[in-house]
């Protein structure tokens, strides 16, 4: 454990700091998070409390910054996720570890894009997670693979293109410190996948990537399942993870959901709130993305299938019946405008850059 703040140190609270660490940087992690070991490490070393967590900023050098609690920003790990908008109301996701540079990327539907990224900020693209196999989710795959051949391409389902490890329910991936649990989703399409991450000796909140299973407000289309299979999928799957959990989704299509929850509950605080925050976003053109499980246990009326208002508007009491209802009625709510077909969308993305082996895949109607 060499550096500068230290040499600055007397002997007598050098080496018993060094005692302390014994050299392991993760104990400092420990400490960070612990205000009262945090102090006893201080007391015994004859430090004050700002000195110690400037040694323990250097040590935890090259790692994110975070605040212990009084004092000034120590370096500790946080993962990041890169959320980025692509056709008309997608998005796609990186996941980086910071230290080594590696990637996962979720959902990359254009590939050309995410490479540039994936250049400008030296990273090293390793995995790819795909929810489901629709044109939007998946179309990249293929092309990734062939620019990347090393490229792992992880689903659920053999309609996926570019696919090369077939996962299942419960299976847990390992990239470094990035871990992955698959869970099981199928509902809007019969092999959805949702994946939850975390990342080791990280202070930040675990996040879901939920595809077309779960949007802020809303849920996906029942393409290719049923109402049961959704209400176990939401109630039993997803909100069995922690509440702090971070939800990213699929499509930036909150506002019309907001709009629907509003319909639902129309006495709800909670919607209204988030309705005028969603509607400033977009004004300022910015996803909302993510949201946390206990946000939509707030707003979601997918999530809130006991309360009074959401089963007197469906005039159902049974949650699966209040789910079957709610989808039906949320299908039939103020029809989006008419989309332009998704090769137009990749036109207009894409331009020039596209190349004449990167052909296009059939679109796939009502994919969100």
């Amino acid at each position: 454990m060499q550096n500068r703040a230290l040499k600055t140190l007397p002997s007598v609270s050098r080496c018993a700091l060094m005692k302390l660490l014994s050299n392991k940087p993760e104990k400092a992690f420990n400490l960070v998070n612990n205000r009262a070991g945090f102090t006893e490490c201080a007391t015994q070393c004859g430090l004050v409390y700002n000195q110690l967590a400037q040694i323990l900023q250097d040590v935890c050098c090259g790692l994110w910054k975070r605040r212990v609690p009084g004092c000034v920003h120590a370096r500790v790990r946080a993962m990041k996720v890169k959320v980025i908008s692509i056709l008309e109301d997608n998005y796609m996701y990186l996941v980086i570890e910071e230290q080594s540079k590696q990637a996962l990327a979720v959902d990359p539907a254009v590939p050309h894009r995410l490479l540039e990224i994936v250049k400008r900020e030296g990273l090293f693209l390793v995995a790819v997670l795909t929810t489901h196999y629709h044109w939007d989710h998946a179309r990249g795959n293929e092309a990734l693979v062939n620019e990347v051949p090393s490229l792992k391409v992880y689903g659920a389902d053999d309609r996926i293109k570019g696919l090369t490890d077939k996962v299942t329910d419960s299976q847990e991936l390992k990239f470094n410190s990035i871990n992955v649990k698959c869970l099981f989703t199928p509902c809007h399409t019969s092999g959805d996948m949702c994946y939850y991450v975390w990342e080791d000796e990280c202070t930040d909140a675990p996040a879901v990537f939920t595809g077309d299973t779960l949007f802020i407000g809303g849920c996906g289309r029942f393409l290719e399942g049923t109402a049961e299979q959704m209400h176990h999928n939401l109630t039993k799957v997803i909100a069995s993870l922690p509440q702090e959990t971070k939800v990213f989704c699929g499509h930036e299509n909150t506002i019309k959901n907001l709009k629907f929850a509003l319909l639902v509950e129309p006495e709800n605080e909670k919607v209204k709130e988030m309705l005028s925050w969603a509607r400033a976003r977009d004004d300022d053109d910015k996803p909302t993305v993510p949201s946390t499980l206990k946000e939509e246990f707030d707003y979601n009326p997918f999530l809130r299938l006991s309360e009074k208002a959401v089963q007197k508007f469906t005039e159902k009491m049974e949650p699966v019946e209040v789910m079957r209802v709610l989808r039906k009625e949320m299908d039939k709510f103020k029809k989006p405008k008419e989309r332009l077909p998704p090769q137009a969308m990749l036109a207009l993305q894409w331009g020039l850059l596209m190349s004449s082996k990167d052909h296009l895949s059939p679109a796939i109607k009502d994919s969100d």
